[in-house]
């Protein structure tokens, strides 16, 4: 089996990774903040990469960016805990590669409904009054009729 690449873009001091073990020490450190540790298998990191190349290119499709879409929901959603840290980061980029795969292909249900998930999981954890369930309920409707 191979070990997957630690692909991180801040690394305190303290910090190793000898291919089998990561050791990362905040002893007698002042604290940094909350943070985030998210491991993907290699092959998944590689096709959210490619995807979001994809997506981001002249002549990206609705499929192109229903694929990156596809994958940032379920990053979102990863995370069941209460503080949802996952959801908070990616809700935005699904939310953004979603957007487009509707307005590209309005007839095609999947994005509306990936959507229309997403809104109805803000609803949940947004104040009373916000928009999101009534988002959600048009997503729905759209999904529906396409």
């Amino acid at each position: 089996m191979a070990w997957p690449r630690i692909n991180c873009c801040w690394r305190p001091a303290g910090y190793t990774f000898d291919g089998h073990q990561l050791t990362w020490s905040f002893d007698n450190r002042t604290a940094v903040g909350s943070l985030e540790l998210l491991i993907l298998p290699s092959a998944a990191w590689h096709t959210i990469q490619a995807a979001q190349a994809a997506a981001m290119s002249a002549t990206a499709s609705a499929a192109d960016h229903l694929a990156l879409g596809r994958w940032y929901h379920r990053l979102a959603l990863a995370d069941n805990s209460e503080e949802a840290t996952l959801f908070e980061r990616y809700y935005p980029q699904a939310l953004a590669a979603l957007a487009p795969a509707y307005e590209l292909a309005p007839d095609d249900p999947a994005a509306a409904r990936l959507l229309a998930d997403l809104y109805l999981r803000q609803a949940s954890r947004a104040a009373p009054g916000t928009p999101y369930r009534a988002l959600a309920a048009a997503a729905l409707a759209t999904a529906r009729s396409g």
